[in-house]
């Protein structure tokens, strides 16, 4: 085995650890992995004690190197994050073999599929990720269960929409009133670092903020931009970075700033961030949450826009089918599809895109007409979506499902 870093090669090492998820080949991408995973084992180990260790929860499949390094049996959950093949990556045999002195059965080696095997509960973050990862991985079905993600209140709600939440003083005309009101404020100042737009009056703001990758069709919302029409006095906010490597991602950045720079109600957040994330989230009418159906495990962002009075309009992906009622807390498009459908290749992809674009244009107008016309019952929706997600969203109640034992 070479176990260079044992051997004394800081630079080497350095240069595994400068950038996560960005490698120039595959077996720097093992070597990485396999490195943190041994810092991970020594860190526990050293800080810990493996005596007061209960289990670990290994965090994706490349965290499934660490009972390989660890080699304790019986102590791990392999907790999924995706159904997408970025999520469970494959190594050939020789270098498990030089690296580690095992010699698996298949070649490639599916980190998932390892993790999976060695770990005594495999959990999936929503109920329909459980249901699609049924199709993926059945083999280790009957030890896997799902706990829904959530987030963390403290961070990511408004203090006084909380202080209010929990006096139950919160109301639908206080949070159409001085509340919004001062949330948009904060976002006029963060849009006018970019561009200048005056949200002071009563347009319409509406966001597309996520990672840009296609499956989560970023398309969507610059269709709708460029086809104009009704809805050339919305506000459109854009925001999202790409994975460097992600051609299609890069694609769309480009696309976003020329939208930026073509129409006068567009603004793209080149930089988008968690601080600029808490102040568009909050200050938002309505969010767009539109991943192709099947390939999002769960998403938290309509959950931290609903914790803050912002409903969705959203495909029926992820855990907003948990969460969302149509109409009530939010609004829902398209259909609830359970199979991982290859978007970009298979016919199928196009002609649910196709279909669903439709669905969703039509449901962002209902949602701009009801914003023009009916704010009562605008600000029920906004209203609504706090009560019911707070409670079930909160990362507390993650926690207590993660860990009931421990937490209280």
């Amino acid at each position: 085995m070479r176990c260079f870093w044992s051997q004394g090669a800081p630079p080497v090492a350095l240069r595994l650890v400068d950038r996560v998820y960005i490698e120039s080949g595959i077996e720097e991408k093992f070597l990485k992995y396999i490195f943190l995973a041994k810092g991970a084992v020594e860190f526990i180990r050293r800080n810990v004690g493996l005596e007061n260790v209960k289990y670990i929860d290994l965090q994706e499949a490349y965290a499934a190197m660490v009972p390989i390094t660890l080699k304790i049996p019986g102590r791990y959950r392999l907790i999924i994050h995706t159904p997408g093949p970025w999520g469970h990556p494959s190594f050939p045999n020789k270098l498990f073999e030089e690296e580690t002195g095992y010699r698996f059965i298949e070649d490639p080696v599916v980190l998932t599929s390892i993790g999976a095997a060695m770990a005594w509960e495999v959990i999936m973050v929503s109920s329909k990720h459980y249901d699609i990862m049924k199709k993926v991985i059945p083999q280790f079905i009957s030890k896997a269960r799902f706990i829904t993600n959530g987030v963390d209140l403290n961070r990511w709600m408004d203090p006084e929409i909380r202080m209010l939440y929990e006096k139950g003083l919160l109301t639908r005309e206080g949070l159409g009133g001085l509340i919004k009101a001062r949330l948009r404020n904060e976002l006029q100042g963060l849009i006018r670092s970019y561009k200048s737009i005056d949200l002071s009056n009563n347009a319409f703001i509406t966001a597309w903020v996520r990672r840009m990758t296609l499956y989560k069709r970023p398309h969507f919302v610059t269709r709708l931009i460029e086809e104009g029409g009704e809805f050339n006095d919305v506000i459109f906010i854009l925001g999202g970075k790409s994975h460097p490597m992600d051609k299609d991602g890069l694609i769309y950045m480009k696309k976003f700033r020329e939208l930026h720079r073509k129409y006068k109600n567009v603004v793209y957040i080149h930089d988008y961030d968690v601080n600029k994330a808490k102040t568009i989230l909050k200050g938002i009418d309505v969010l767009l949450f539109t991943p192709f159906p099947g390939w999002e495990a769960s998403g938290t962002s309509f959950m931290k826009a609903a914790i803050n009075g912002v409903p969705s309009i959203s495909s029926r992906d992820g855990a907003a089918v948990e969460l969302i009622t149509d109409g009530v807390n939010g609004w829902l498009f398209g259909s609830d599809v359970r199979d991982l459908v290859d978007f970009a290749n298979d016919p199928r992809g196009k002609e649910i895109d196709e279909k669903e674009y439709d669905e969703f244009k039509a449901r962002f107008s209902q949602v701009y007409d009801m914003y023009n016309t009916d704010k009562e019952r605008f600000y029920l929706v906004s209203l609504s979506a706090i009560l019911s997600f707070v409670p079930r969203v909160d990362i507390k109640r993650v926690l207590r499902e993660y860990y009931p034992d421990l937490v209280h």
